[in-house]
Formats: C-alpha cells, structure tokens, sequence
C-alpha cells in the first residue's frame, strides 16, 4: 500500500532497507500494544468467546476475574468472625497470597451494624479471609 501511495500519490522519501526496518517496527509496536490493550481489558478474550474460540478470560484466575468485573463495595469474612466492608482498591491474584487494601474500612457488629475505622485505607493479608462477599449494586454506585 506505502509503495502504491509513493509511486501514484507523493512520495515522502526513498523506500529503502532503513526505512521498512523502521515502518515494521513501528507496526509491530502498534500492533503489541493493541493486543495489550484488548488482552488486559477483557475485550479480545470476549470477543473469542463470543465466537467459540475459547472459553478462558484474560485474567490470571477466576478469583482476580470476580474482583475485575465487579466493581463494587465488597465484604470480606475473616477466619476470627469478623467481618470489614470496605471498597477494594487493590486484591491479591489469588486467595492464598497477597493483601487486599480496602479503602473507607468499617468493620460489621454481629448486628449488622457498621462501625467506622478511623482511616482511610487498611491492608488485610488474604490468608486471613474465609470468604469474600459482592454486595448488591446499589443505586449510585458505579
């Protein structure tokens, strides 16, 4: 197409080794960083489902897929009973390993009731947490 361009339209330089060393590096690194970009948003992995291809998501594990996809104020049950609801910023790749940081923590009495933390942030190790809970989609959130 460049050549077709260059030798019927105008022509910005000479057409030599150097140049389409530099064009096929130049669509390579586009090319990459589409293919980044598609993997690490889901979309490419969708659209391979959509057609049968595969059946795998793009993220690492099922567990790190729950926390990509819903976006949403979570509750995390500790193996002490207690229970912090709290907006996860960060998660672990998976259950066994890592930390989640959960920002506006507050822990939930037995009642129900939720007792604020006095900071803005707080780092929980995952191997403390029997079990991780989605809340509804409440109106106003994200």
């Amino acid at each position: 197409v460049c050549v077709w361009v260059g030798e019927e339209g105008f022509s910005i330089g000479k057409w030599d080794a150097k140049a389409e060393a530099s064009w096929a590096f130049f669509a390579s690194l586009v090319l990459g960083l589409l293919a980044c970009c598609l993997s690490a948003n889901g979309k490419l992995h969708g659209w391979l489902r959509s057609r049968n291809v595969t059946k795998q998501s793009s993220y690492p594990s099922q567990w790190f897929s729950a926390f990509a996809k819903y976006d949403r104020v979570i509750t995390l049950h500790l193996d002490d009973e207690r229970r912090v609801l709290g907006w996860p910023v960060d998660w672990p790749p998976e259950s066994t390993s890592g930390q989640f940081v959960m920002q506006y923590p507050c822990w939930i009495n037995e009642d129900g009731t939720e007792v604020p933390i006095s900071a803005e942030f707080l780092l929980i190790d995952s191997t403390r947490v029997k079990w991780v809970e989605f809340s509804p989609v409440s109106e106003g959130s994200s």
